[in-house]
């Protein structure tokens, strides 16, 4: 009897442990959510994921663009070049502002590992690409998904930030 109160134990700890292990969100997600189109700026993206690793940067219509990878997957952020530049996005904020971050995952979870209300997103289905986009201009978020898969999460202005364009 003591045997079997013993095995018992040791298979309910398995499945508590399971539950907290693989029922979180995986770091590179929480991070993410961090992060803030037209607000965060690219030190402060820089401190978030800490073991980013330059590939690549350059100029491109008044942006700075960056490409990161990291132990989770590859970055691609673009930044103010300059205040209100001309020929950028014209948002009013400061140079190095974060204007659009899109994350590819190394591993490429499903959909429902990731802790959103889907009620906040709107699906949106492109015939020439196989999967679809959960879209919520309210949060800035996007999720890019095939075979419920998730392919890419993009960080982008919300809806509200239309108001802070250049005039």
């Amino acid at each position: 009897m003591n045997r079997i109160c013993r095995v018992a134990t040791v298979v309910l700890t398995l499945i508590v442990c399971n539950s907290f292990i693989f029922g979180q969100q995986p770091k590179w997600h929480a991070r993410l959510l961090r992060i803030v189109a037209l607000d965060s700026t690219k030190s402060e993206v820089e401190t978030v994921f800490k073991d980013l690793l330059v590939k690549r940067s350059f100029v491109e219509n008044d942006t700075n663009v960056v490409l990161y990878e990291t132990a989770d997957g590859k970055l691609s952020a673009v930044y103010t070049n300059e205040d209100c530049s001309p020929g950028g996005p014209r948002a009013n904020v400061p140079k190095y502002t974060l204007l659009d971050l899109i994350f590819f995952p190394k591993q490429k979870l499903p959909l429902s590992t990731f802790d959103i209300d889907l009620d906040d997103f709107t699906e949106v289905d492109d015939p020439h690409d196989p999967g679809s986009e959960y879209v919520s201009a309210r949060l800035g978020i996007t999720y890019s998904v095939q075979s419920n898969r998730v392919i890419f999460v993009r960080i982008s202005p919300k809806s509200i930030d239309a108001l802070i364009k250049c005039r």
